[in-house]
């Protein structure tokens, strides 16, 4: 929590070559809210994709602590 925006978790989902976007919401306002970004939406660059991605090292680490991979910067 707290890594990403949706709209920058939207974005970078949308933006990848995927068909269609699952979303879980609590509420109606996060469903204006998603829509909103969506109607909204155009593809991030590589810089911007690539910023995200950076943004998220820290989760990814996390979540592969059992491999030995070397991952990112």
């Amino acid at each position: 929590p707290g890594a990403l925006t949706i709209k920058e978790a939207l974005q970078y989902n949308m933006t990848l070559p995927v068909s269609t976007t699952i979303i879980g919401v609590d509420d109606v306002a996060q469903i204006e809210e998603n829509v909103k970004i969506a109607s909204e939406f155009s593809p991030l660059s590589e810089d911007e994709m690539a910023a995200i991605e950076y943004k998220c090292l820290p989760i990814v680490r996390q979540g592969l602590y059992f491999r030995r991979w070397e991952l990112g910067v």
